[in-house]
């Protein structure tokens, strides 16, 4: 897809702040830490710095960062509680809910206050919710305080936040009763600084009118707007960077080509542009985050799978029966982007076991002028905290880097599965039963463990092992079970390392270590011999050499997820990478295509050889890490 290009405005102001930080596109910035990474072994999932698994799973509320209430200021949100029940019920990840407006909702006509807001209210003048108008040039300290504090609450208990920047609720939606754009910073009655993010425009029917929904806030329609946007999220990741437990979410359901009114354009492109604004500005700090775009019940899921985001959230009636995962992106199921408020226990086992993230938006505590009636009962809620703790649980015993959904392998057709290691089957009955509901698992020969949890009560209903011989094998267990198989043979989990398949092949390297701040997680290491010590600059140096011609395949972790150059090992050898070098795809497609080199060829050389490159620091790419989990190199 081709890139909405940069307003000239934009680039002028962002050239503006560049300089008078003291930044240059020549300067050499700092190595950066990734605190999170897709993982390089199975791309459904993340890893940390310690090189673990990490899947996401948990409750979340609309309040966990901007409190509510029917009178101002609002009471706080009893957000260490919601953390400690998080807590007893085994989550791990917290969406960390914004609101762009102060007043009213858009499902109610009623009062209902929402504090705090980033911007000071100093007047003079009041804005239209009552209170003082906002000055947009000077942001409210106390309201970063307060987010940096609940994330590090968060991260005490070692729960993941993601970071919800923007606002898609905070403008009037179709047929909901309810107008917060009244209250919006950006509203032109509401701030002293002269922004208006509902210009008047010309229509046919009246010219010099305003559109009268502040949509075009979510859009790169008015520049103003955008810059003052871009400071706000600058002072957020000033904030919030030196965190490993958060990842960026740019809106909640902004709106998208299915639900725009006339004269307004999709959010996509502005969302967009503000992943390359974090990604661009994060490059120059510390840390670089993950960045996660959601998406709604109307938002176009091509939208989502088109975007340079690392994790998205699909949404929509398909994903009540959720689909396998692919791997493409990190795919974190929120019911909250499916029914709005539903699902139910089956449903997050089903998503867990086809490979997303499921996670749940629970109304424990109340969402006040809500019908709770759309809401599951509280008996049902429980079940699904539970259910997403005890997921978590499996994936934190399992090997669940090699596994992936296997649905042939099992007549229940939801399976994770490693064949011949470790299986996980979903049998999905909407009652008890006391057996009878025979299914089968194709598995390999050997002798496997089992363990049968019924996920209804959540109790283990049995254990033990058995013999099989290899082939399709029935099942008939009581209740609404899930079984657990692993195989008392299983090979252990692949090294960590490089290894090259190809033939008459040598791969000869150097291993890196860590800088002591980075806690020692951080190195790349060559399987192949001649392993050097580490180099003093931080750079590792793999030489692949071959006297066939063909195609060959490194596979690898790489744990330090540097940025990368290409280097020749000599001036008649050219290493490029074909299509989509120097790209925003550049990091996720070289792991999913084959990339060639080229060189001129020396009709007197009988090897062919090249040199590559990794580089912790910045070099010649302008952004993005880069996972190594299959690269192929085609000699020509």
């Amino acid at each position: 897809m081709k890139r909405m290009q940069r307003h000239p405005a934009l680039v002028a102001f962002a050239a503006f702040i560049a300089t008078i930080a003291g930044r240059s596109a020549n300067a050499q910035a700092p190595d950066p830490i990734y605190p999170l990474t897709i993982h390089p072994d199975n791309s459904r999932y993340l890893m940390d710095r310690s090189g673990n698994l990490v899947y996401f799973t948990g409750s979340h509320h609309w309040s966990v960062f901007v409190d509510w209430g029917t009178s101002h200021p609002p009471p706080m949100f009893p957000y260490e509680t919601f953390l400690n029940d998080m807590v007893a019920d085994g989550h791990n990840f917290l969406r960390g809910w914004n609101w762009e407006h102060s007043r009213w909702i858009p499902w109610s006509t009623s009062n209902l206050y929402l504090a705090p807001q980033p911007y000071l209210r100093t007047g003079p003048g009041n804005a239209l919710d009552g209170l003082p108008k906002f000055d947009l040039d000077q942001f409210d300290d106390a309201y970063f305080s307060e987010i940096r504090r609940r994330v590090q609450l968060a991260a005490d208990r070692g729960i993941y936040v993601s970071i919800m920047l923007f606002q898609g609720w905070s403008f009037p939606r179709p047929n909901e009763p309810g107008d917060p754009w009244r209250s919006h910073p950006y509203h032109h009655q509401n701030n002293i600084n002269l922004v208006d993010g509902d210009p008047k425009v010309s229509s046919k029917v009246r010219k010099e009118t305003r559109l009268g929904t502040g949509l075009l806030v979510h859009t790169l329609e008015i520049p103003e707007v955008t810059m003052r946007q871009e400071a706000y999220v600058r002072r957020m990741i000033d904030e919030l960077n030196h965190f490993d437990n958060i990842v960026w979410e740019i809106s909640n359901e902004s709106h998208d080509y299915v639900t725009v009114p006339p004269g307004v354009v999709s959010s996509r492109d502005w969302q967009y542009h503000m992943i390359d604004f974090i990604r661009d500005y994060e490059s120059s700090k510390s840390k670089c985050h993950l960045i996660w775009m959601s998406g709604s019940r109307q938002f176009l899921n091509s939208s989502l799978a088109e975007s340079e985001a690392e994790l998205v959230s699909f949404g929509g009636d398909p994903y009540k029966q959720p689909p396998e995962a692919s791997g493409e992106k990190v795919s974190i199921l929120d019911t909250d982007h499916i029914w709005g408020l539903g699902g139910d226990h089956r449903w997050v086992w089903k998503s867990f076991l086809r490979g997303h993230h499921p996670i749940f938006m629970d109304v424990e505590y109340g969402l006040p002028l809500f019908p709770d009636p759309l809401q599951p009962a509280e008996a049902e809620r429980e079940r699904m905290r539970k259910a997403m703790g005890r997921t978590l649980s499996y994936a934190e015993s399992m090997n669940l880097a090699a596994m992936e959904p296997r649905n042939e392998l099992s007549t229940t057709s939801y399976c994770l599965a490693a064949p011949g290691s470790e299986y996980l089957v979903y049998q999905d009955l909407h009652s008890f039963t006391a057996g009878g509901n025979v299914f089968e698992v194709e598995l390999a020969p050997g002798i496997y463990d089992y363990e049968h949890f019924d996920v209804y009560d959540g109790v283990i209903d049995g254990v033990g092992s058995f013999a099989w011989a290899g082939g399709w094998r029935p099942f008939d267990l009581p209740g609404r079970p899930i079984l657990y198989l692993k195989n008392q043979a299983a090979p252990p989990p692949p090294p960590s390392g490089l290894v090259l398949e190809g033939e008459n092949a040598l791969l000869t390297g150097f291993a890196i270590n860590s800088d002591p701040d980075t806690s020692g997680n951080s190195y790349i290491e060559s399987s192949g011999p001649n392993q050097g010590a580490p180099n003093p600059e931080h750079r590792a140096r793999f030489v692949f050499e071959t006297t066939t011609a063909g195609e060959y395949r490194i596979k690898g972790r790489v744990r330090a997820h540097p940025m990368v150059t290409t280097a020749s090992s000599s001036p008649s050898t050219e290493c490029l990478l074909a299509g989509t070098c120097g790209t925003p795809r550049f990091q996720r497609d070289l792991s999913r295509t084959t990339s060639t080199i080229t060189r001129d060829r020396d009709s007197s050389m009988t090897r062919s050889r090249c040199v590559w490159v990794l580089d912790r620091r910045r070099s010649t790419f302008t952004r993005g890490k880069m996972e190594l989990t299959s690269i192929g190199w085609r000699w020509s």
